[in-house]
């Protein structure tokens, strides 16, 4: 039982993907209370009382940000929606999948990292940007409106995470 609770560590308790690794790089999983009252609101799942051995104790980076970019625009009023499919933990028995998983946590990053990273560059380069990869991200560069030298950059990182900017000559 202490080994399916070390590895529920690994999973993210809103989307249930093994990227909620604390402790390493652009892996800074949040722990659930955090976001309880929004998780009670949005979802109907009151995570203060789970039961630790069922439920993973954190939230992975990437529903760490849906979740707050949504906080921000509730908080607002604003018309919003939050695009996570809340995953089912059951459980530890005989056949538990949380335990008898064939694919390390790291594994599944990895391969998610790539398939996003791939992506991404395929429809940056269908769009007209040119793509610089990283090792663990990539920059896509467009010049927008060549007479006033306004472009686009857009960086995204292995973990999902990304930044955009507009620039322009004017820029200083």
């Amino acid at each position: 039982m202490d080994l399916h609770r070390e590895k529920l560590r690994n999973y993210c308790r809103l989307c249930g993907e093994a990227r909620a690794i604390p402790y390493e790089k652009y892996r800074n999983p949040t722990a659930k209370q955090s976001f309880s009252t929004s998780i009670s609101k949005y979802f109907s799942v009151d995570v203060e009382s789970e039961d630790c051995h069922i439920f993973p104790p954190f939230i992975c980076q990437i529903c760490h940000k849906k979740m707050h970019r949504w906080k921000k625009r509730f908080a607002k009023k604003l018309k919003c929606s939050l695009n996570i499919n809340v995953a089912s933990f059951h459980p530890h028995d005989s056949g538990c999948r949380i335990c008898f998983s064939n694919t390390s946590p790291d594994d599944v990053t990895s391969e998610r990292r790539n398939t996003l990273l791939e992506t991404v560059t395929k429809i940056a380069k269908n769009g007209g940007f040119v793509v610089e990869k990283g090792e663990k991200s990539i920059r896509c560069i467009k010049l927008v409106n060549q007479s006033q030298a306004i472009g686009i950059w857009l960086e995204v990182e292995a973990n999902g995470c990304w930044s955009c900017k507009v620039y322009s000559s004017m820029d200083k």
